[in-house]
């Protein structure tokens, strides 16, 4: 089926798209077969080559299982390592993005670089994350200046949020109803973030 150029410009011009990234972000590569590599295993034969600290991995659909939370959090230090090893390969494609008028980004990657590269590049944003025990809940707040557009923005660490590009008086809605701002209108000093 052929792209509909026109109405998804329409839809990004009326911020009503959300980009979905994943491990096939880089051309050529899948940095979900590269973090299994990094973790000692082999793709070949994931059931015989899993450490200690992960139950199964899920090449075909980018996923981990471990067997308790702290298997988990020592999982995530080594996907942060990785990860900061990989950050400069991503940063250009983390800068393409943010010139990218989508309100909403969503990261299925374990993966803070996104988040690093909006803060590197001053782009006002919010990041949160899915907590799969309950609700998404905000990583972080931010405040608005008035003379900046608000932003929403979705990335990484499951899954993760980073909401953007709101225009002065413009609601962004994301892909959980929770998550929106409002950027009020100039007179205005203050981004509204409800709590979700």
């Amino acid at each position: 089926m052929p792209i509909a150029w026109k109405d998804l410009l329409k839809s990004l011009g009326n911020q009503q798209c959300a980009l979905l990234i994943g491990p096939d972000l880089l051309p050529g590569q899948n940095l979900f077969l590269d973090l299994l590599e990094h973790l000692g295993i082999d793709p070949a034969d994931i059931p015989g080559t899993l450490p200690r600290d992960v139950s199964m991995a899920y090449p075909a659909e980018n996923l981990f299982l471990f067997p308790n939370d702290a298997a988990r959090t020592r999982s995530w230090r080594r996907f942060e390592e990785f990860y900061d090893r990989h950050f400069d390969k991503l940063r250009g494609m983390y800068a393409q993005i943010g010139r990218l008028p989508f309100p909403v980004v969503i990261s299925t990657m374990p993966d803070l670089g996104l988040r690093r590269s909006f803060e590197q590049d001053g782009i006002l944003h919010q990041f949160s994350y899915y907590d799969y025990r309950g609700t998404p809940e905000p990583y972080d707040r931010i405040q608005a200046n008035p003379a900046t557009p608000a932003c929403c923005s979705t990335s990484s660490a499951c899954s993760a949020i980073t909401t953007r590009w709101c225009s002065p008086t413009t609601t962004c809605s994301g892909i959980f109803p929770k998550f929106w701002a409002t950027k009020n209108s100039a007179a205005n000093s203050t981004s509204n973030f409800p709590t979700p």
